[in-house]
């Protein structure tokens, strides 16, 4: 069984309104962008001097002092009135080295620029690129910037870059509110960034960018895959997030407990009052009930998901599984006599249920917790 997808990247598949001609750009864009991870000891505010050997479009005149702000917590650079994401040092498209990371303006002249690192400290900004206004595509060697840090300043502001990214009032609830909802996809997200036009957020731990332009919400990374994919306007997005929210009932389990596991930092006792709790979804390829519970506390520190899937004809389970960031499990061929949904009571209820993962991964899970009862297909009700 592969990793069940998120009741987010669900959503994000039924709001695709997606243009032809903006995918096939933006595709392009994914492809030669990478997660980046400048380190923070050289974030800050630098004066440099450009050098150069070429001739041709020069971006600076040589001997010219420019002012830029590299920011490792945003993975940016500040310059000519721009904030840029860097790539990362494998996904380079014109140069490669280590210790490096790229990035490209998106002015008139589309220079590039690549910061390279010595002794994990600054070395210089290895300018590169040609000129679109005739339609050239060539790419050479314009020259360096070199100098040093003047302060540990992050704040472009001063460099005609506005200081703080903002979001519109349905883009920011529509971010807040999936934040809430599911907190293990979308956990520790960074400062908002810009590139290409795009503010976003991205949550590292789980590889995931969430990017906002022109109105529309757009999903990138971890479960919503490689490219960067449009999820509809703001307002619709929001629209759609509150009804899940609304789908959301509060679960709760005595005694409910994780034990057995390999590794043994997942042996807990978990609540479920203090978190979201489960949706309760119908597939129909197959024709399968779902119910994905995102938010389980554990006395360990950790959140885990649960995901249930049975059979809407006689409630037969057939398959569950239980992850925690890295870590999933799942049901093996017992799970028919160790995990039953209780009619009565309205709850799952684990049996000492022998689950196994990835490389030696296991856990038995015993337990119970209330199924949703509101805002739920008929055909899956109890």
């Amino acid at each position: 069984m592969t990793h069940p997808r998120r009741p987010l990247a669900m959503l994000a598949t039924s709001l695709l309104f997606a243009s032809v001609v903006g995918q096939q750009a933006m595709a392009q864009t994914a492809a030669t962008q990478g997660k980046a991870d400048v380190p923070d000891a050289v974030s800050g505010t630098y004066e440099l001097v450009f050098d150069n050997t070429a001739t041709g479009e020069l971006p600076y005149s040589v001997g010219e002092k420019v002012k830029i702000v590299i920011d490792g917590s945003s993975n940016s650079l500040c310059i000519k009135g721009e904030r840029q994401l860097f790539d990362s040092r494998d996904s380079q498209t014109f140069f490669k080295a280590v210790n490096s990371f790229e990035t490209t303006l998106s002015g008139q002249y589309r220079f590039t620029y690549t910061l390279q690192l010595e002794n994990n400290g600054f070395k210089e900004l290895f300018v590169y690129g040609g000129s679109t206004l005739s339609g050239n595509n060539f790419i050479n060697n314009q020259g360096y910037l070199r100098g040093s840090r003047l302060s540990t300043s992050t704040d472009c502001s001063t460099l005609g870059v506005a200081a703080v990214l903002t979001l519109s009032a349905d883009e920011q609830s529509a971010l807040t509110l999936a934040e809430e909802l599911y907190p293990t996809l979308l956990v520790n997200g960074s400062a908002l960034g810009s590139y290409l036009g795009y503010t976003y957020r991205h949550y590292a731990s789980t590889g995931v960018y969430v990017g906002f332009k022109d109105g529309k919400i757009y999903t990138m990374g971890g479960s919503f895959g490689p490219a960067i994919k449009e999820q509809g306007t703001a307002a619709a997005v929001l629209g759609a997030l509150q009804t899940a929210k609304a789908k959301l009932v509060g679960a709760s389990g005595q005694g409910f407990t994780l034990a057995s596991a390999t590794p043994a930092t997942h042996n807990t006792t978990l609540t479920f009052t203090s978190g979201a709790g489960g949706v309760l979804e119908m597939s129909t390829t197959p024709k399968t009930c779902q119910l994905y519970f995102e938010n389980a506390k554990g006395s360990n520190g950790q959140s885990y998901f649960f995901d249930i899937r049975y059979r809407p004809s006689d409630k037969a389970v057939l398959s569950a599984a239980v992850g925690s960031g890295s870590f999933l499990v799942n049901s093996g061929d017992n799970v028919a006599s160790k995990l039953a949904l209780d009619k009565a009571a309205g709850k799952a209820v684990f049996t000492q249920l022998a689950m196994f993962g990835k490389n030696s991964s296991a856990l038995v899970v015993n337990g119970s917790f209330a199924l949703p009862t509101t805002n739920i297909p008929a055909a899956c009700a109890l």
